[in-house]
């Protein structure tokens, strides 16, 4: 191999973790050849926005891409080649074999170091029916615009939303925003988004008042239709429908790591180091596709979030760009939290760290405290109830998670809480955080201190 190709980093897939990974080893290292092979037609564009898109909310669906590749290439010096499809990654002779689609050819290009950014796939049940027209997933970007322009052609009146994760409470209310009567199948019976049963209660009270029917331990067992679907079958019910989205989950697209021989962790997602490496030599991953450490349980976990997915692509384009440089420097990735906030029609919900059944499977003895309590002072406009659930482990106090779900105030407050667990603060320390205090933003006592303060009760 030449010396030429020994400085070259290849970067196989181009959204949020693969451009992020380019882009860092490029503003390190401005003499490395850093090239990106993306098979679609888009590069890192807000996945997230894509329900709000669908809806209306965004108007222009361009403002979700964040980066086109002419600005990649011209303001980041990438070389970015749209509608390159890696067929495999051959670690010993340290080649990406790919496809052109646009040429209709294949070819190899030798790299010093590799970045795996290949992201996550929806999960599609094997049901029968699963592809008749107006079945749909919501993952790319692509299949975002097929969505949009769909309820442009045509609103369906009946809309089946099978799961309630965060995209299928996020188009549940899109659906309905657009005048779709919709019905959401939970699988299981517990509680939804994994939150408190208190505060899971007020969720599904949320979607019954904005018209949609939650159907609780209901699979998919099937979809009926000519052409188009018309009926969805499930927990012995046939429920009219003329359009579906499939929101069951993601998982880890990894079969080109696993072909090319590197471990698996949970869930098949790609095993990396705490500096993203993975068990190849120079071959890094980063993104939805890989395995991370939760900062609280310290387990192994596969949670795809925006935020980690960059912060993944930074730490392993910039330890890539070291190993073709020749440098012992490594940056070190941080664990999550498993945090997140959604919104539910006119509620805002919001979990961090770990759950009880998560705490019950790692063998932590943990207790949960909920409470209620005004988002702003009593006497303030716009105060409104604001439910809160604190996990923390018996005898110790330590803190080891935190839900929050209510109409004003949850999508900051819960910020206080992921920095208390980063600190492996117990709820005595969060209990003497001096929290700002202001009669439009909050009571003299938060509602976060009043948690803690009766969680520590318990203890």
């Amino acid at each position: 191999m030449s010396n030429e190709n020994t400085q070259r980093l290849v970067v196989v897939g181009g959204d949020a973790a693969g451009m992020s990974a380019a882009s860092q080893a490029k503003r390190r290292n401005p003499d490395l050849d850093v090239v990106v092979l993306e098979q679609g037609d888009f590069i890192s564009y807000a996945a997230c926005g894509m329900p709000y898109m669908i809806s209306g909310a965004v108007a222009e669906s361009d403002s979700l891409l964040v980066l086109k590749p002419e600005t990649a290439r011209k303001r980041r010096g990438l070389d970015v080649r749209m509608r390159h499809r890696v067929l495999g990654i051959d670690v010993k002779r340290k080649v990406v074999q790919f496809e052109d689609l646009e040429q209709g050819r294949n070819d190899e290009l030798p790299y010093g170091s590799c970045v795996v950014a290949t992201g996550a796939v929806p999960i599609v049940p094997s049901v029968p029916g699963v592809n008749l027209d107006g079945v749909m997933t919501l993952r790319s970007f692509e299949s975002g615009l097929v969505i949009r322009k769909a309820m442009a052609d045509h609103v369906p009146k009946r809309s089946v939303v099978v799961g309630s994760g965060l995209v299928g409470l996020e188009m549940a209310e899109a659906l309905t925003s657009l005048g779709s009567a919709v019905t959401i199948l939970k699988r299981t019976g517990d509680a939804i988004l994994g939150l408190y049963p208190e505060l899971a209660e007020v969720v599904a009270e949320e979607l019954a008042r904005n018209g949609c029917t939650l159907l609780m331990k209901t699979a998919l067992e099937g979809l009926e239709g000519t052409d188009r679907v018309e009926m969805v079958l499930g927990g012995g019910e046939v429920i009219p429908a003329d359009f579906v989205l499939l929101a069951v989950g993601v998982q880890p697209a990894s079969d080109l790591a696993r072909e090319a021989g590197m471990t698996l962790g949970v869930k098949g997602a790609i095993a990396v180091d705490e500096h993203m490496e993975t068990s190849a030599a120079g071959v890094f991953a980063a993104g939805d596709c890989v395995d991370q450490v939760h900062g609280v349980s310290g387990e192994k976990v596969f949670v795809p979030q925006a935020l980690s997915a960059n912060r993944q692509g930074r730490v392993a384009g910039a330890n890539a760009g070291f190993v073709v440089a020749g440098s012992s420097n490594r940056l070190t990735n941080p664990p999550v939290y498993s945090t997140f906030v959604t919104k539910v029609f006119g509620l805002e919900v919001a979990r961090t760290g770990l759950t009880m059944a998560d705490a019950q499977r790692v063998g932590l003895d943990a207790g949960i405290m909920a409470i209620k309590a005004s988002s702003r002072a009593h006497y303030y406009p716009g105060s409104a109830p604001l439910h809160v659930a604190v996990l923390y482990e018996k005898g110790t106090g330590r803190l080891l998670g935190a839900q929050m779900v209510g109409s004003d105030g949850v999508a900051k407050r819960i910020d206080t809480f992921v920095t208390a667990l980063s600190a492996g603060m117990d709820l005595e320390a969060v209990s003497r955080l001096d929290l700002a205090y202001a009669p439009p933003f909050a009571p003299v006592w938060d509602p976060v201190l009043v948690a803690v303060n009766v969680a520590k009760k318990r203890v």
